[in-house]
């Protein structure tokens, strides 16, 4: 709030089965957004109540957690 900053989330799904993942990367990544928003909004109620002026940007991004954080790493200015 001090820094007038938008919080983003970022959180990262993939399965550990290639050939099952690009299967539901193909029919069901709208199922996988969605039910990641929800978990996070969720998780976030109380801290919205608290900082209800803080903007919050959610991004459910396919691919491995790591290579994820590291790509949204880039265009932040603090972690």
């Amino acid at each position: 709030r001090a820094r007038g900053a938008t919080l983003t989330i970022v959180t990262a799904w993939e399965l550990p089965d290639p050939y099952l993942d690009r299967i539901e990367l193909r029919t069901h990544v709208e199922d996988w957004e969605d039910e990641g928003r929800l978990v996070i909004e969720s998780e976030l109620t109380t801290w919205r109540a608290d900082y209800p002026d803080v903007p919050v940007e959610i991004r459910i991004v396919h691919g491995r957690a790591a290579e994820v954080l590291l790509a949204a790493s880039r265009e932040s200015d603090l972690l």
